[in-house]
């Protein structure tokens, strides 16, 4: 009888990421992005862009999961805060993703 070993990519999850952050992640290795709730009014965050080499997997209110692969120039990942009773985002962060230095 074979086994076989599973292997379980590497989660980074980064809590709040101000607009213009730099954030590292290896190819293969999945990035999740969690959003504060702010006060009482309902909001919800939304992919406005995205680079080609994150996959999304998760997206939810607050919480984003991206798969990473390849290691292309730095293009921004664009995030938007929409409150329930506005058409307009009430916020925008801008975030860099970039392989991670070994």
């Amino acid at each position: 009888m074979s086994m076989t070993t599973a292997v379980v990519p590497t989660v980074n999850v980064v809590s709040d990421p101000r607009s213009g952050e730099i954030l590292t992640a290896d190819a293969g290795t999945y990035l999740q992005l969690r959003f504060a709730r702010k006060g009482i009014a309902l909001s919800e965050w939304r992919i406005a862009d995205r680079p080609g080499h994150l996959l999304p997997i998760e997206e939810g209110d607050h919480v984003f999961t991206f798969l990473v692969f390849g290691d292309e120039a730095p293009q921004p990942l664009r995030l938007a805060r929409y409150r329930g009773d506005r058409v307009e985002p009430s916020e925008e962060r801008e975030l860099f993703v970039v392989p991670a230095q070994r």
